[in-house]
């Protein structure tokens, strides 16, 4: 699944690179800026699949932080090669524009197909899309299982094993014929509240909390440990400032 997943995504970005315009990539509104925070959040949240990662690597610490750091730098390559081809290659106004998929509820690959006249492009976003959402499944309900676990004591084996993927997929599915969009809602909002909360402060407060109990401030690390705290800290607090004002005060609630 992941393979073609990886298929479908080169085959996007080869038929929109070759489009690609400097004044398109030249554009800019930084006073909206601030409204990509949560988005960025969400986008590289995997803090849940970390405890699930320890057994898979044999508890080994520099092999997690090597899947860790090489992960984000992965994925941070294949976002930014998306947004290069996509504002590179599609107008922001106009009929083919984003801002009319925006409002018409379109993907950014429906005005590359529109722009590139291209008839692989729509069978190739289908695709891309649907081993998208089954891929992170797979990660996120990896976590979910173990979460499930631990905090039910339920064992992972024979019964407690189906038991478990049973509270993993059964939700999930009802929300998923039952809420239309379900999926987009949640992502939508998931970001600067959900992901702030439960991938941004309290990580940084365990994290806070275990340098201090065993690694008390005589340690020479503690001043930086400290600054980094305050600063992540401060970060997440923007996200979550941002969200509830884009919702509340711009009316999008």
């Amino acid at each position: 699944l992941f393979l073609v997943l990886i298929a479908s995504y080169l085959l996007i970005i080869w038929k929109g690179v070759g489009i690609v315009t400097s004044e398109n990539l030249l554009r800019h509104s930084w006073s909206h800026a601030y409204l990509a925070i949560p988005l960025l959040i969400t986008a590289f949240s995997f803090q849940t699949m970390v405890p699930s990662l320890h057994p898979f690597l044999d508890h080994h610490k520099r092999s997690l932080r090597v899947a860790v750091v090489l992960g984000t730098i992965v994925a941070f390559i294949v976002y930014a090669l998306w947004q290069y081809v996509i504002f590179g290659s599609i107008p922001l106004v106009g009929e083919n524009g984003l801002i009319e998929a925006f409002k018409a509820g379109q993907p950014a690959s429906f005005c590359l197909t529109k722009i590139t006249h291209s008839t692989v492009i729509p069978k190739a976003s289908a695709v891309f899309a649907m081993m998208a959402l089954v891929t992170s499944f797979f990660g996120i309900g990896i976590g979910l299982f173990d979460f499930l676990g631990d905090g039910l004591k339920i064992p992972r084996q024979d019964k407690g094993a189906m038991t478990l993927g049973l509270l993993v997929l059964l939700p999930s599915f009802f929300f998923a014929i039952s809420i239309e969009r379900i999926f987009l809602m949640a992502l939508d909002i998931s970001g600067g509240f959900g992901d702030t909360l439960l991938n941004g402060v309290i990580p940084v407060v365990m994290l806070w909390v275990g340098g201090n109990r065993f690694a008390p401030d005589g340690n020479h690390r503690s001043l930086i440990r400290t600054v980094c705290t305050i600063l992540l800290l401060l970060l997440f607090a923007i996200a979550f400032g941002t969200e509830g004002y884009t919702r509340l005060i711009a009316g999008a609630f």
